[in-house]
C-alpha cells in the first residue's frame, strides 16, 4: 500500500472541486448582469404587459441561477471534505503497512506474487515446516537431497515428530526446531547436530504463505547436515593445540583449506535450495567456480556480519590461536578464481603467556 491511488483522487476531486466553485462563482456573475439588465430594460418605457413579462422571466432566472449557484458552491465544499479525509485515510494506511512490514507481517509486495490458496495462509492458516517438508519431497532437488540424506544414514527429525530422510536406528538424527534463539534465518549446528529455524524468520515465511521459500530454507540447512556427514566439512583442526608449533605459513594454508570447505558447503546449499524453491533438479559439479566464490562470500548476512567474507575473518579471529597470537585474518578470491587466506600479526603484539 503506497498510497498513490489515494493521491491521484486527490488531485482529480481538489481539481473537480475548484473548479466547481469557479463555476459558481461564474452564475453569481450571471445573476448580477440578469439583476442589472433587467432593471435597465424595466425603466425603458415599455407597455405595461410587456414589463410585466420580461420582470416575471427576470425573476425567474434569478432564482433558478441563484439556487444553482449554491447547490455547486456546496458540492464543491463536500467534494474539498472527501478529498481531505482520503489523504487522511492515505496517511493511516501507510502508517498501518509501515507496523506491519516493521514486525515481519507482511512484505511490502506481498500481494503482488501470492495466489489465492497462499493468500489464505497468509491471512488465516501460515504454512508449517512439515508442510514445507512435504514441498521439499516433491522437488527433483528435495528428492535427490533426500537420497544423499540416506546414503550417508542422515535422518531429519520434524517439529512434529515426522522423520525425513534415512530412518534406520544406527543413523544420526537431527532434529529441526523453531526456537527464538538468534540466528539469523536458519543454523545447521555441527556440534550438536541440530538445525533450529529462527522463530521471527520462520514467522515471516509462513505468514508470507511462502512454503517454497521455507522449504528452500529448509533444503539449505539440511545440504549442511548431508555435507557434514559425508565429510565435507571436516577441515583442518583450528584448535590452539593442534596449530601450536606450526609456521605462521602452515597455520595459513590450513585456514584457507577450511574456508574453502566452508564456502563450498555454502554453495551447494544455496544452490540446493535455489533448486527446491524453483522446483528444478540440481547436481553438484564439484568445481566452485570465481563467480561462485564471490557469491557466497559477498552474500549479505545482515545483523553484526557485512556477509560472509566477514563472518570468516572475525570467527576465526576470535578463535584462541589467533587471538591470543594477535593474529588478523583476510579472506578474498583472487583474479585466478581461487579462494585465498592473509594472516597478519598484528604490530603492536605482545605474546600472551602459554600461546
Amino acid at each position: 500500500m503506497d498510497g498513490d491511488w489515494v493521491r491521484i483522487i486527490f488531485s482529480h476531486t481538489s481539481e473537480t472541486a475548484q473548479g466547481l466553485q469557479q463555476q459558481a462563482q461564474t452564475l453569481y456573475d450571471i445573476y448580477d448582469y440578469v439583476r442589472r439588465s433587467s432593471d435597465g430594460l424595466l425603466g425603458a418605457g415599455f407597455e405595461a404587459a410587456f414589463r410585466a413579462e420580461i420582470e416575471a422571466r427576470a425573476e425567474a432566472i434569478q432564482r433558478r441561477v441563484y439556487a444553482l449557484s449554491l447547490e455547486v458552491d456546496e458540492a464543491g465544499r463536500d467534494l474539498m471534505t472527501g478529498s481531505q479525509r482520503l489523504r487522511e485515510m492515505d496517511a493511516e494506511c501507510a502508517a498501518l503497512f509501515e507496523a506491519l512490514q516493521a514486525e515481519y507481517l507482511v512484505a511490502p509486495s506481498v500481494m503482488g506474487f501470492l495466489g489465492l490458496e497462499d493468500l489464505w495462509h497468509f491471512a488465516f492458516d501460515p504454512y508449517t515446516l512439515e508442510e514445507a517438508a512435504d514441498y521439499l519431497d516433491d522437488t527433483a532437488a528435495g528428492q535427490d537431497l533426500l537420497k544423499q540424506a540416506e546414503a550417508n544414514k542422515v535422518g531429519f527429525k520434524l517439529p512434529d515428530g515426522t522423520i525425513i530422510g534415512y530412518t534406520g536406528k544406527d543413523g544420526t538424527l537431527i532434529p529441526i526446531t523453531i526456537d527464538d534463539a538468534s540466528v539469523g534465518s536458519a543454523l545447521y549446528d555441527p556440534k550438536n547436530k541440530s538445525i533450529v529455524v529462527s522463530n521471527d524468520f520462520w514467522q515471516r515465511f509462513a505468514m508470507r504463505g511462502d512454503k517454497n521459500g521455507l522449504a528452500a530454507l529448509l533444503g539449505h540447512e539440511m545440504q549442511h547436515a548431508v555435507d557434514h556427514a559425508g565429510g565435507l566439512m571436516a577441515g583442518p583442526d583450528l584448535s590452539a593445540s593442534a596449530l601450536k608449533g606450526k609456521s605462521l605459513a602452515q597455520v595459513q594454508e590450513d585456514v584457507r583449506k577450511a574456508v574453502i570447505q566452508q564456502v563450498e558447503t555454502e554453495n551447494r546449499a544455496y544452490a540446493r535450495g535455489g533448486a527446491i524453491e524453483a522446483d528444478k533438479s540440481y547436481t553438484d559439479d564439484g568445481v566452485l567456480t570465481k563467480t561462485e566464490a564471490e557469491k557466497v562470500l559477498h552474500h549479505s548476512l545482515g545483523g553484526q556480519y557485512k556477509n560472509y567474507e566477514a563472518y570468516y575473518e572475525q570467527a576465526i579471529g576470535e578463535m584462541d590461536y589467533f587471538k591470543n597470537n594477535g593474529i588478523e585474518v583476510d579472506v578474498w578470491v583472487d583474479s585466478g578464481g581461487q579462494v585465498q587466506v592473509s594472516l597478519m600479526q598484528q604490530a603492536d603484539y605482545i605474546p600472551a603467556v602459554n600461546a
